[in-house]
């Protein structure tokens, strides 16, 4: 596989506990942010880090990559749930893939978002964060998570689930004209495809070929009966 080819010429490019990074900055963000609301002060941190294609060809160059710390939008039960979910994915992948493969995964999908916001003007990290989760659903189908540390539920339906709402936020991104989104959702969605392509629609064929060899089977067991 490429990406294997490629960590024998710069295995060394890797950054070991990535998403803690990112999910301690998000966190940081945040805080201030809320510091800033109590304050009454409308100077917000998040204001002077999110991607914005004009203020960036103004010189605000930083915001090509600070818009990865942009925490998820809601109540701080939502950010905290969001931020620890984030978390949770990124670190279980990082275990199974390795530093590197989920250092060239996330990188990618910044570049990803980077253009998408190059062309609309604005991006967002969001829908990359959201891909992660699609992977760990097509790593571990059937393991079981609690949600909302309650309900145990099979990671492959949170997987579908994580589909759905990618296909709709693109449905209304496209009805409401944000282009942004749209790119950002597309960008996250190749790259996914990219690293996770091959295996899911091997899965996919190993399926399909596995119940058509079932119906045979099945069959030839009747007419064996009947003979």
């Amino acid at each position: 596989m490429w990406i294997y080819k490629l960590e024998r010429k710069i295995g060394w490019f890797s950054i070991p506990h990535l998403m803690f990074f990112i999910v301690v900055g998000s966190a940081l963000v945040y805080v201030f942010d809320l510091i800033a609301a109590l304050q009454g002060n409308n100077i917000y941190l998040s204001s002077m880090l999110y991607f914005n294609r004009y203020l960036i060809f103004q010189g605000q160059i930083w915001r090509l990559v600070t818009f990865v710390f942009i925490p998820p939008a809601g109540s701080t039960l939502f950010v905290l749930l969001g931020l620890y979910f984030y978390y949770f994915v990124g670190t279980s992948l990082e275990s199974v893939w390795g530093n590197f493969k989920f250092t060239i995964y996330y990188l990618l999908g910044i570049i990803g978002s980077i253009l998408s916001g190059l062309i609309a003007g604005y991006s967002t990290a969001t829908f990359l964060n959201l891909s992660l989760f699609f992977a760990f659903s097509v790593l571990y189908p059937e393991l079981k998570v609690l949600l909302f540390f309650i309900i145990p539920v099979k990671v492959k339906w949170l997987g579908i689930i994580d589909a759905v709402f990618f296909f709709f936020s693109i449905i209304i991104s496209l009805i409401s004209s944000d282009w942004s989104s749209v790119l950002a959702a597309i960008m996250a969605i190749i790259n996914l495809l990219i690293f996770l392509g091959p295996k899911l629609f091997k899965d996919i064929f190993n399926k399909i070929k596995y119940k058509r060899s079932q119906q045979e089977f099945m069959k030839k067991t009747k007419n064996s009966w009947r003979s």
